[in-house]
């Protein structure tokens, strides 16, 4: 089983950067980034994106499942599978803007791939969430 684990980079709604880490396991080509102490008491899944969160609704993980085609379409890349199973670094920018949550994703190992995500911002009323 090859597991690959580095520290990421994390920066907050703020601009502090925390320190995420990162495993990818090439068997089931999922990727997960997560916090070093993190403790996750609930997950949203979005699709092939899972994310967790603590008790006060800080995001403290992600995974990606299907991580390279995901990745790939996402981001228009293509051998996203072997950045993967080579990567070096991780970069991790979070921001809020109103009831959104963005989240800038930067890996890098024999290239550099960007994967930028939106979702709705759980620590906030939100229209799209009021029926989950």
């Amino acid at each position: 089983m090859f597991v690959s684990k580095f520290i990421c980079n994390q920066s907050d709604e703020y601009g502090m950067v925390k320190n995420y880490k990162f495993d990818y396991h090439h068997e089931v080509d999922s990727l997960f980034l997560y916090k070093k102490n993190g403790k996750s008491k609930g997950s949203v899944e979005l699709g092939d994106l899972v994310f967790d969160f603590d008790y006060r609704l800080n995001l403290v993980g992600m995974q990606i499942l299907n991580a390279s085609s995901f990745i790939e379409e996402v981001s228009g890349e293509a051998d996203v599978k072997e950045l993967l199973k080579n990567l070096k670094k991780c970069e991790v920018k979070q921001t809020t803007n109103k009831n959104l949550m963005i989240i800038h994703i930067t890996l890098t190992g024999i290239k550099k791939v960007q994967i930028p995500l939106t979702l709705p911002n759980i620590k906030y009323k939100s229209p799209s969430l009021a029926y989950a």
